[in-house]
């Protein structure tokens, strides 16, 4: 993943380059006023193009912020390819106490195989706004708590 935007940034990078080269030579090629005229005309279809990004990016982000507010779901919390010697918990959208007791944690070695570095599980793509542990190595348990409306209590013994 990381590798891929790496390569689109400098896709974007020389791609961007090679356009600024060309533009260049075509202004010189035509002369000054020419040239003026031609940079009039990109700068205002320039200036159209990004406006209507920039309206088409705001009603976007605002339909999806509008449908997770809706879902009265928070953002997405994940834990990704970690290794973690105790207990995984993750808490969002309580109105209400929450009260988690301790546990005494037990040796990373324990649990499921490491996960290699920069391996992601493909098998499993959590939802946008989901609660996810993937790939990760956990001593003890994982505890997730969405949406509790009154007192979510978990006690565990060492």
């Amino acid at each position: 993943m990381a590798q891929t935007r790496v390569r689109l940034h400098w896709a974007v990078v020389l791609s961007t380059g090679a356009v600024i080269m060309v533009l260049g030579l075509l202004f010189f090629a035509a002369g000054l006023d020419d040239a003026d005229k031609y940079a009039s005309v990109i700068g205002a279809l320039s200036t159209l193009a990004g406006l209507g990004l920039s309206i088409s990016g705001m009603v976007q982000r605002s339909s999806w912020t509008s449908s997770r507010s809706e879902e009265g779901a928070a953002g997405g919390q994940r834990v990704q390819g970690s290794v973690v010697g105790g207990d995984v918990v993750q808490v969002r959208g309580v109105r209400g106490d929450v009260r988690i007791g301790g546990s005494s944690p037990s040796p990373a070695g324990s649990g499921a195989p490491q996960p290699e570095e920069g391996e992601e599980d493909e098998t499993f793509a959590a939802p946008p706004g989901a609660q996810s542990v993937i790939g990760s190595r956990v001593g003890r348990s994982v505890i997730q708590v969405d949406r509790a409306g009154g007192d979510a209590e978990i006690e565990r013994g060492a």
